[in-house]
């Protein structure tokens, strides 16, 4: 996921300094990393790793202020695939989408890929996003299927993909809301 700033910035990097716009968030299985976009559009040769286990701790020394301005630059449809990472942050996003937060209570992120496959568990919606733009190759947007799943061209039908989030046994809790079918859409769509 990226995040533009509302003004240029600068950052130090292994070359040097360098004009900073924004910043590539990369959320995986162990840690999340965090990169300098360039005024080119490029990321810096620079990164800031997290193990996932310390972000609580890593982003509690932000203030809550600070964490509403950086959520504030992100859009709407962007917001809820980052709720689970952190209680500031999910308190940030919650009084920024003007919602309840219970509406967006995630529990465990399920995938069918089709009627054949086997129900699959992810870390979060960005995990999923990567795996259908990396391993599928997907960049068609999908349209939801019924309350629990999602399709397009390729999967469709009877074979259409179970996406929902549910309990340690795959039980459906809730299906994804609009705005983060939009956020799917829109990180599979990302150079």
């Amino acid at each position: 996921m990226k995040m533009k700033l509302s003004q240029q910035t600068r950052a130090l990097g292994r070359n040097g300094s360098f004009k900073c716009t924004g910043f590539s968030f990369w959320k995986r299985d162990k840690t999340t990393t965090i990169i300098p976009i360039t005024s080119k559009g490029m990321e810096g040769r620079c990164e800031i790793e997290v193990p996932n286990e310390d972000l609580a701790r890593f982003c509690g020394h932000l203030q809550q202020d600070v964490v509403s301005l950086v959520l504030a630059r992100l859009t709407q449809e962007t917001l809820p695939i980052l709720l689970g990472l952190n209680p500031v942050i999910d308190d940030c996003i919650a009084k920024i989408l003007a919602k309840d937060k219970s509406q967006y209570e995630t529990g465990f992120l399920w995938v069918r890929l089709g009627d054949n496959a086997d129900y699959e568990q992810y870390g979060c919606l960005m995990d999923f996003a990567e795996f259908l733009k990396t391993e599928l190759k997907i960049t068609e947007p999908f349209v939801r299927h019924g309350e629990y799943g999602i399709e397009n061209s390729q999967f469709s039908d009877l074979n259409y993909i179970s996406l929902y989030y549910g309990d340690e046994e795959a039980q459906a809790h809730r299906g994804i809301h609009k705005e983060e079918l939009e956020a799917l859409n829109t990180l599979i769509k990302e150079n």
